[in-house]
């Protein structure tokens, strides 16, 4: 009655059994009693153009279960958990139907598990909600301290958990595999840090607070945010991935021939020091 996954990369599991729960300010977690009523299956392989970058045309190819489930006693709650895997990794998020049982929501938190193999090398910045400005600290997934931070102090900063890590946080393990663990499809959602559990070797998901302290208000229907973990032999690949780009929505842009690269200097500092005013030049 529980859901969990568990990813294997090359004849080596890289994620170990982990669960999945989603717990609600005014309702029940909903995390047991869970019924797989259904399981629908899908290949997709199809190319698109960006406006620009590093590859005229980009590859989306995956093969996706959709697991619907509902809860076995009442309210009987629905979810559907879409599993997507492509050749350099998986993606999964939570979608809610429409359904009598479910109406406006909000979110407490979302529990979502990375069970690691292993004490990780892992590249990583803390769970800071006012600022991603820190240098990456390399250490064990064990040593991760986020009142440690390297470099210079930050003027403005927020660490509400010190033993949690802002996405993408990337790790090595022993055997050289890559996994990166990030998030695509960021809408109408709270942002996803990682916090790192008591036995050293989980991740699990934990979103940033609005000012009352709830996680996320919403309607059904909705889907959460993709959860994604890239996989590679060669740290290159991650970079070289599109996964983020394929798992985020189309542009709605009809015609974008007038986005195109250019340079541009900021003032950002200055403005903020009072040195200068934001001017547009004839």
């Amino acid at each position: 009655g529980t859901i969990g996954y568990q990813a294997r990369y090359k004849g080596q599991t890289v994620i170990d059994t982990s669960w999945l729960s989603i717990d609600f300010y005014d309702a029940p977690v909903l995390d047991r009693e869970l019924l797989i009523k259904e399981v629908q299956q899908n290949t997709h392989n199809s190319s698109w153009e960006p406006v620009w970058g590093e590859d005229a045309r980009i590859t989306d190819q995956y093969n996706e279960h959709v697991y619907l489930i509902e809860e076995r006693e009442a309210p009987y709650r629905q979810l559907a958990l879409s599993f997507r895997v492509y050749n350099e990794g998986f993606a999964f998020r939570y979608h809610f139907p429409a359904q009598q049982a479910m109406d406006s929501v909000i979110i407490s938190n979302e529990y979502s598990e990375f069970r690691m193999t292993g004490d990780h090398t892992t590249w990583w910045i803390p769970a800071d909600y006012d600022s991603y400005e820190y240098l990456y600290t390399e250490s064990l997934l064990s040593k991760v301290d986020g009142t440690k931070p390297v470099g210079e102090a930050l003027a403005s900063k927020s660490i509400i958990n010190p033993y949690a890590v802002n996405t993408p946080v990337t790790m090595r393990t022993e055997e050289g595999i890559y996994l990166s663990i990030h998030e695509a499809n960021l809408t109408n959602y709270s942002g996803m840090t990682l916090r790192v559990e008591e036995d050293k070797r989980t991740l699990t998901s934990e979103l940033v607070p609005n000012a009352q302290g709830h996680k996320v208000v919403t309607q059904v229907p909705f889907s959460t945010p993709w959860r994604m973990v890239q996989l590679a032999e060669q740290p290159g690949d991650l970079v070289e991935s599109h996964m983020i780009l394929n798992l985020n929505e189309p542009s709605v842009i009809e015609d974008p021939s007038w986005i195109s690269p250019m340079k541009y200097m900021g003032i950002w500092w200055e403005m903020h020091l009072g040195k200068s005013t934001w001017y547009a030049g004839d």
